[in-house]
């Protein structure tokens, strides 16, 4: 389990790397304060990393529990602390495209892991070999 959350996270960080270099070229040649949104760290990596890891531990908690106060009890807190990495993303004069983007990408990266994941144990559950 440890290793595949170790892959899962380091997947979301390579994926907004790879997103942050390709934007990277397409910058603008004035400085990031004249532009109202900028490529300059499109998408924010913390932002998808913390989206994607909190997101899979709202997702670990609520479905290995079968009580409605505690799924919802993790999906508000989940929902609280990304809302507060976005806030301070934003003080910290981060441009709100990167925040958004952050936000997309890792929602995006753990919509695709968790799709994943469910499906591989329902194909193990089923009886079918899948190597």
């Amino acid at each position: 389990m440890s290793m595949a959350a170790l892959l899962f996270l380091a997947g979301a960080y390579a994926l907004a790397y790879v997103l942050q270099a390709m934007f990277a070229k397409h910058m603008a040649n004035q400085p990031e304060l004249a532009l109202v949104n900028g490529f300059a760290g499109f998408p924010s990596a913390a932002l998808t990393a913390s989206t994607a890891g909190y997101g899979m531990l709202c997702y670990l908690l609520a479905a290995e529990t079968d009580s409605w106060r505690l799924q919802t009890l993790s999906v508000a807190g989940a929902l609280y602390i990304i809302a507060l990495i976005g806030f301070a993303g934003i003080y910290s004069g981060l441009a709100m495209s990167a925040i958004v983007g952050g936000f997309a990408l890792g929602g995006c990266w753990l919509v695709i892991c968790v799709t994943g994941s469910r499906t591989y144990s329902r194909l193990r559950r089923a009886g079918v070999k899948v190597s």
